[in-house]
């Protein structure tokens, strides 16, 4: 991971001051009251700098092994301090970065070491009746050299970020084992993934772009579909779309979350930005549509709720170790 260049040293009992960087918003964003739902979020403990050849080899630094940490939700209920179920301990996974659900609720967590071949794996997690997490095997590719970013697709298809040149595909059996389904080869370093609601994905390299694929209908094939600049930024990590749209893009190294509406013809329009100190990381929406923002080299995870008019408003933060990304899932597993 390409971050030891702009690590610096903050501390939690600094100044977390959350402001909107942009003077305005492009339009207003009316956003509706979303009934409360309850909600798990999964946010991996991800050290800087981890993974990747010069590292020190699998299971050798202490450092590397992290948890996952887990908490549950009842709506609009306030992040608690501690999380509220046992974590999916770091004697399961290696060097984790970044998360996912699928539909079904079982957790998938990027591994950037271990687990050979390709040095990186995705662990599985089910949860028993309690919420308590319960390994469910892993996923180990030779294309899946430091995994980072993890999303689903709409049809259910597996993509995972390699740092090393390519995004990794996997298709599932009715019995949910993982079949590798090729790789998109682009050459970049790709570090974090999202899709639209109309299947477009959308990827970050650690620079100022966001890069965007389509796919043929009839074969699958991954289709570059351009890029778009974010101005200001230098290290675009996390992104997410709220249930309006709005893409959520999180920059490492500007303490920045920057934000895009898209006209009608599909363009970004940016639609202002919030200040997240501590390298913003991780960027995951709840089903009351609040904004979960985890901070890479100072720790914690900050929740944002939206006025009326969308600006973002400082609900709670919680203090937590360096943290990699974080994901939702709509309900309780």
């Amino acid at each position: 991971m390409r971050d030891s260049w702009i690590r610096r040293s903050w501390t939690l009992g600094g100044l977390w001051a959350v402001l909107l960087a942009g003077a305005a918003l492009v339009q207003p964003v009316r956003v509706e009251a979303q009934p409360a739902k309850p909600f798990t979020l999964a946010g991996a403990v991800g050290i800087p700098g981890g993974g990747g050849p010069g590292a020190p080899p699998c299971n050798t630094n202490p450092a590397y092994l992290q948890p996952v940490l887990l908490f549950h939700f009842l709506g609009r209920q306030p992040l608690q301090a501690q999380p509220a179920i046992p974590p999916c301990p770091a004697s399961l996974v290696n060097d984790p970065i970044y998360v996912t659900f699928n539909h079904r609720g079982e957790l998938f967590v990027g591994n950037r070491h271990g687990n050979q071949p390709g040095m990186g794996s995705i662990a599985r997690f089910v949860f028993d009746s309690a919420g308590n997490p319960v390994p469910n095997g892993s996923i180990t590719d030779p294309a899946l050299n430091a995994v980072h970013g993890l999303a689903f697709s709409p049809r259910g298809e597996l993509f995972a970020a390699s740092v090393f040149g390519s995004i990794s595909r996997f298709q599932f059996t009715p019995h949910g084992d993982a079949i590798p389904n090729g790789t998109i080869a682009n050459g970049m370093s790709n570090i974090a993934l999202a899709f639209d609601r109309k299947g477009e994905l959308f990827a970050t390299a650690s620079d100022s772009n966001v890069y965007r694929y389509l796919f043929d209908r009839s074969t699958g094939t991954a289709i570059p579909n351009g890029s778009f600049h974010v101005p200001g930024s230098c290290c675009l990590h996390g992104l997410d779309f709220n249930h309006r749209g709005e893409l959520f893009v999180g920059d490492i190294g500007t303490d920045t979350v920057f934000r895009f509406l898209f006209d009608a013809a599909g363009n970004p329009v940016p639609n202002g930005s919030l200040a997240v100190w501590g390298g913003p990381i991780g960027v995951a929406f709840s089903p009351p549509g609040e904004l979960f923002v985890s901070s890479h080299f100072s720790g914690g995870i900050s929740r944002f709720a939206f006025d009326g008019r969308g600006n973002p408003m400082l609900k709670e933060f919680t203090p937590t170790p360096q943290m990699g990304g974080v994901a939702v899932f709509p309900a309780h597993p």
